[in-house]
């Protein structure tokens, strides 16, 4: 038997006007971070970090359900349009997965 399962990915592009230090843009992050967490998401940063103002940011969730990876991403893209930053870019993908499973 196989076990469907889907992953949903959102990266966004951020910049952040009001981050002056490391520190600030350290804390933009965070708050985004732990937002994204309480929908459901991993998240982490990526990206080059030489400039204070801008990151990118990776989310990825996993569901049984097609139709909850769509709703998850969505939710993530309300969190990521913020008037605390502007969204630059994003882009996001649902992927189908399965495994067989042991019986």
């Amino acid at each position: 038997m196989t076990v469907k399962f889907f992953e949903g990915a959102i990266v966004a592009e951020l910049i952040f006007r009001g981050a002056r230090t490391l520190k600030d843009r350290r804390a933009f992050l965070r708050s985004i971070t732990d937002r994204l967490r309480n929908a459901g998401f991993s998240s982490a940063r990526i990206g080059h970090a030489g400039d204070v103002r801008r990151a990118w940011v990776a989310a990825v969730c996993v569901t049984g359900k097609e139709s909850l990876a769509r709703e998850l991403l969505r939710r993530a893209g309300d969190i990521l349009e913020s008037p605390e930053w502007e969204l630059v870019a994003s882009d996001q993908a649902i992927s189908e997965l399965g495994t067989d499973e042991a019986g």
